[in-house]
């Protein structure tokens, strides 16, 4: 039989390699190091040999730091390449339990596509370990691992919360980047008698002057971002103390967009309002803060809508009858 031949008919060995974040890159975990395990065990166990006859496919590894806890395998660029190369009677072969899965979710939905296309999973780990996913105790086995891998997720997930809200208690900076209307501000600290720099939030006093006048000229003049843009500027370049931009500058067009600086400190703004937050330690998270300034605006949509609502009721009225009403 010819290699060509060789190639098509005997089964195929493949390697999955994941991180999540960079740390990772530096550690025991990364992916030159899971890779070079995953193919010592091909070499030890499934290389072509008198007993097994399986050659080697290669290593597929995720691109960018990617959680198994949050993404499903088929949703992962590797994940989805894997699953389109595998064919009946090839191996699959993973480092370790929580590198392929952290959600029992996603452990029920590929095991069940794994065992109808009869592919075979291996866990370095096991250091050799058969585990058949095709029986119910080898699957039973592997749901223990997936498990004890969600949960650890979940217990790293929480600390981390907790870790966030006890630094923005503090007002010390909790995120890459600091939310709008804050600045970041380095304080040297001695900790364990040693010097640190640490950062904390405080309020941006010009960024908040700027957002407030956004607020007060679409919420008290009652005027469409189109007008308001020109206000806006003049504005700006007061606070900044430059000249101001035509409506024709690219960097003026790009502020104004629906996804632009201005309308994202005017969401801001409303949603400090809202929360009634005092302090950048009260802050909460991005996704909070959208939600609080989206249910500001449909509040204020409505009071606007009954105030016109009277109005027009108001002007229907005859003004004699308006004049001779003593109520």
């Amino acid at each position: 039989m010819s290699k060509f031949d060789i190639s098509l008919t005997v089964p195929r060995a493949y390697g999955y390699a994941r991180v999540s974040h960079e740390k990772s890159l530096k550690k025991g975990d990364s992916l030159p190091s899971q890779e070079q395990r995953i193919k010592n065990y091909f070499d030890n166990y499934l290389a072509i040999s008198e007993d097994t006859e399986v050659i080697w496919g290669g290593c597929k590894t995720e691109s960018k730091n990617i959680s198994a806890y949050r993404v499903m395998f088929e949703s992962r660029p590797a994940g989805r390449e894997l699953m389109s190369v595998l064919r009946p009677g090839d191996h699959l072969i993973v480092d370790k339990v929580d590198r392929i899965w952290r959600s029992l979710e996603d452990f029920i939905m590929l095991v069940k596509i794994l065992r109808e296309k009869q592919i075979h999973i291996h866990i370095v780990e096991f250091l050799g370990m058969p585990i058949r996913n095709d029986t119910k105790m080898g699957e039973f086995v592997l749901r223990l691992f997936v498990m004890i891998s969600e949960l650890d997720s979940q217990i790293k997930s929480e600390r981390i919360k907790d870790a966030i809200g006890v630094v923005r208690r503090k007002g010390r900076r909790s995120t890459c980047h600091a939310p709008l209307g804050c600045k970041m501000v380095k304080r040297t600290e001695t900790r364990n008698g040693k010097p640190k720099v640490v950062s904390y939030l405080e309020w941006s006093v010009s960024e908040r002057t700027i957002m407030k006048e956004i607020v007060r000229l679409l919420d008290e003049e009652r005027m469409r971002w189109h007008d308001a843009g020109p206000h806006i500027e003049k504005f700006i370049a007061k606070v900044e103390q430059r000249e101001p931009r035509s409506t024709n500058d690219p960097g003026y067009i790009h502020a104004l967009k629906p996804n632009g600086l201005w309308r994202r400190y005017y969401s801001y703004e409303t949603a400090y309002a809202y929360l009634g937050i005092r302090t950048p330690a009260e802050i909460p998270t991005r996704d909070k803060l959208l939600e609080a300034a989206r249910q500001s605006r449909r509040i204020r949509t409505d009071r606007h809508l009954k105030i016109s609502k009277k109005r027009s009721q108001i002007q229907k009225l005859d003004p004699e009858y308006i004049l001779s009403f003593k109520g």
